[in-house]
């Protein structure tokens, strides 16, 4: 509840896509789906009972092709799209976009105003620019492998009982998948979190691999030698022979 509260109180159209992925993730990765979607249903029911008109009308403007905001982005889109190509295989640098892109903006300067130093509005129209294919392809190997380490951990649970693990890959990938959604609408590239995500899986996958491999049983050594019994003082009193097992020598004084 506290979650979709903030996104209302930011009134971000990004964030209420990044909100209805994050549900989807967590019906699809929940053990309990139908417990999820009624979870989802609860909480849309909420949203849509609690948020103001004045939110709705903002975020019904996400489809309007006059949106000011909506053309905004588009060409700021289209710009990155032209600086990419110009540098294709290692960009411009990171953060150099919302600067470069005014070499490639066309517009009124009575009617409209320029876009540069603003930041992109999509992870993936700053990526390709700032980074170009090379960058790009590393950014998107750490993507794969932060969902391949998560799936692993679920598929092997499948398989074996659940560990601990578990729920934290399916969590962990849910929120990633989440935060790829709303990115495609938000500049969060250098935003630690993806990679806060990215090192998690990497942990869970550890731990769970840990946790289902078998253990192998302890042998001793051919070299061990059987340690004696601790000593116990008057033991040779009670049963007859020294604490060690051997028999006392008749006659002798223990």
């Amino acid at each position: 509840a506290l979650l979709v509260a903030g996104v209302v109180a930011s009134s971000s159209r990004g964030g209420l896509v990044g909100l209805a992925a994050a549900a989807g993730a967590i019906a699809l990765m929940s053990r309990r789906r139908i417990a999820g979607l009624l979870g989802m249903l609860v909480a849309v029911a909420a949203l849509g009972s609690l948020a103001p008109d004045a939110y709705w009308a903002d975020m019904r403007t996400t489809f309007d092709p006059a949106d000011a905001t909506r053309q905004e982005r588009i060409g700021q889109w289209q710009d990155a799209r032209k600086v990419w190509r110009d540098n294709p295989w290692l960009g411009v640098g990171p953060g150099n976009v919302p600067w470069v892109i005014a070499d490639y903006e066309s517009y009124d300067g009575l009617a409209a105003r320029s876009m540069a130093g603003r930041a992109v509005h999509s992870v993936y129209f700053t990526v390709l620019p700032e980074f170009g294919l090379v960058g790009t392809t590393l950014w998107v190997i750490l993507l794969g492998a932060t969902a391949t380490h998560c799936a692993v951990v679920i598929r092997r649970s499948r398989r074996q009982p659940a560990t601990d693990a578990d729920p934290w890959a399916r969590a962990t990938l849910a929120a990633g998948a989440a935060s790829m959604v709303g990115a495609a609408f938000l500049s969060v590239l250098l935003y630690p979190h993806l990679y806060y995500l990215a090192g998690l899986s990497m942990a869970v996958r550890s731990v769970g691999l840990d946790a289902a491999a078998p253990r192998p049983a302890q042998r001793a050594g051919a070299w061990a030698v059987p340690l004696a019994p601790p000593f116990v003082r008057g033991s040779s009193a009670v049963t007859g022979s020294t604490p060690f097992g051997v028999e006392p020598v008749r006659g002798l004084r223990s």
